[in-house]
């Protein structure tokens, strides 16, 4: 019975440190800024043609134009992105590349950032869409002291449910990342929207084209080189997956990239105990979290037995009334597991649904988030994570990461 004992009071101990750092991540300085340095924008494309015209456009209607100038690269796309970055060049007047071969993302970015003049290179994918917001909290954070790098998280771009998910998971990193920022001092960043000193970047070599997750292995280098990458709390808004084997296969490639890059970086790691013990705490509430849902989906056939079959022979409160105690301890922890825990993900639904702010209906998503997305999604996550290990071991630096 001890590690019974021990595993509830590790979740008790979970469910506080999430509450508290939902509630430091509410309360935390926002940053903006009224200054206008010159920003190159490099906004890569392959097969984006769904996606480009609002990408390109947002960064026009976010920033002013003579503060700006926009790059964008076609990886010899198949559909219509060309066509529609020819016509959004003739309204804009911004420089394009074409490759004549796709050579993927991390070398179209590098090979584009040749051209680049701006004082800051905001690396902008395809299907991200910038704000006013977003883009003067990043000029903000890169004018603290020793920032060079900062990344913007993802806010879906839909209202399905599996997107619903995914904009309370992003919450929660969101919110996890800004709160315990002032401590951790190695940033695992997002790629769609990244920020980045010009000649910081050109210092540390550009982007590593042998690496899978190419920005986390770029803030690792910015921290080996003395500088700091911040995370900014505003998001943008991004196109995620709409299934969930288009999904499946995304957290199999971005865990995979971390690891990944945690072993080629395990070094860094090691001069940082603070850093390394903030990972060590989210493995632990990642494994009590797979326990929690092991150890409480036996309650609904326990429920069932005790207590569902007393109410079919009698009203609910008389089944309360005649209910044993083992009843009612039964009755007791379901109501906690599938009532009460799931709450703690409500500020992280706050964070980054701004409907939900006038609609609190939508904050009911959190009992599905909890008790069917968290435990499906940890299975890709654990996937990659192997993977991702297994990569490091037989993977070859000549070859492309992506």
């Amino acid at each position: 019975m001890a590690y019974m004992y021990l595993i509830n009071v590790s979740l008790v101990f979970i469910y506080f440190f999430i509450l508290y750092i939902s509630l430091i991540f509410l309360f935390r300085k926002r940053y903006s800024s009224d200054s206008k340095p010159f920003i190159s924008f490099i906004v890569p494309a392959f097969n984006a043609g769904v996606h480009v015209r609002k990408s390109i456009e947002s960064i026009y209607k976010s920033y002013p134009r003579e503060c700006l100038e926009v790059i964008a690269i076609d990886d010899k796309s198949t559909d219509n992105t060309l066509k529609i970055f020819k016509e959004l060049k003739e309204k804009y007047g911004f420089k394009l590349l074409m490759n004549k071969k796709n050579i993927g993302k991390v070398a179209s970015v590098n090979k584009a950032s040749d051209y680049a003049k701006g004082e800051i290179i905001i690396f902008l994918d395809a299907d991200i869409e910038i704000d006013k917001i977003v883009l003067s909290e990043i000029i903000a954070r890169l004018k603290k002291p020793n920032v060079v790098m900062t990344a913007s998280m993802y806010s879906p771009d839909n209202d399905k449910l599996l997107s619903r998910f995914q904009g309370v998971e992003f919450g929660m990193s969101h919110a996890f990342s800004n709160a315990l920022s002032p401590l951790s001092s190695i940033k695992s960043l997002y790629g769609g929207c990244m920020a980045i000193k010009r000649e910081v970047f050109l210092e540390l070599g550009k982007f590593n084209c042998a690496v899978v997750t190419e920005d986390t292995d770029l803030a690792f280098r910015v921290k080996e080189a003395g500088y700091k990458a911040e995370i900014c709390r505003n998001a943008v808004m991004n196109d995620v997956p709409r299934t969930f084997p288009h999904l499946w296969k995304q957290k199999i490639r971005w865990n995979a990239g971390y690891h990944m890059e945690l072993l080629r970086h395990f070094g860094t790691f090691l001069k940082h105990p603070i850093s390394l013990s903030l990972n060590i705490i989210g493995y632990s509430l990642l494994v009590f979290g797979i326990i929690a849902s092991i150890k409480n989906y036996p309650l609904f056939y326990q429920f069932y037995q005790v207590f569902l079959i007393q109410i079919s022979q009698n009203s609910f409160f008389n089944a309360l009334l005649i209910a044993d105690e083992e009843s009612k301890k039964v009755l007791t922890k379901l109501i906690f597991s599938i009532v009460v825990l799931p709450l703690i993900f409500v500020p992280f639904v706050l964070a980054n649904d701004r409907k939900a702010r006038k609609n609190l209906f939508r904050l009911l998503i959190v009992y599905p988030y909890a008790m069917i997305y968290t435990p499906l999604i940890t299975i890709p996550n654990l996937y990659g994570a192997f993977k991702g290990i297994y990569k490091f071991v037989t993977f070859n630096d000549k070859q492309r990461g992506w």
